[in-house]
């Protein structure tokens, strides 16, 4: 498995080879994002993308990962991820050793997406806390 890091006009240019993995990780967050969002993040340099290659060299997955500041101190976000094969513990690993190589004190990964339960518990991951949604304006609340 190889991984190789874009961010700005690399990313954007990349941005259609994720495009259809996106709009599926998308889809099963319960659309807490859109493609628009993703977008912004990596034309604003927000946001790094992280490709995954199989030893063939063809692209396998995707990763983004975005600095998270925290009482802690700084760590790395993975909003969002897809993996052919799921074998998320490997590429997340990758991305923990450039994240500690960076001085980073670690990596968090936060989803919306119910699967990543059971993914997060094979693979041994703890939950850091709850998040509890107040108000979601975007489906026309008050």
């Amino acid at each position: 498995m190889i991984m190789q890091e874009f961010s700005g006009d690399e990313a954007i240019a990349k941005f259609n080879v994720i495009r259809p993995w996106l709009e599926t990780v998308i889809e099963k967050s319960a659309n807490y994002s859109t493609i628009g969002d993703v977008w912004h993040m990596l034309s604003k340099r927000t946001a790094t993308l992280w490709l995954l290659y199989s030893n063939e060299m063809k692209v396998i997955g995707f990763a983004m990962t975005e600095p998270l500041m925290t009482a802690q101190g700084p760590w790395v976000n993975i909003p969002f991820a897809y993996c052919e094969g799921g074998d998320y513990e490997q590429f997340f690993n990758k991305i923990g050793n450039v994240a500690y190589e960076r001085g980073m004190t670690g990596v968090k990964f936060i989803s919306y997406r119910e699967g990543f339960k059971k993914v997060a518990e094979r693979y041994g991951w703890k939950p850091g806390y709850t998040e509890y949604v107040v108000k979601d304006f975007r489906g026309g609340e008050e």
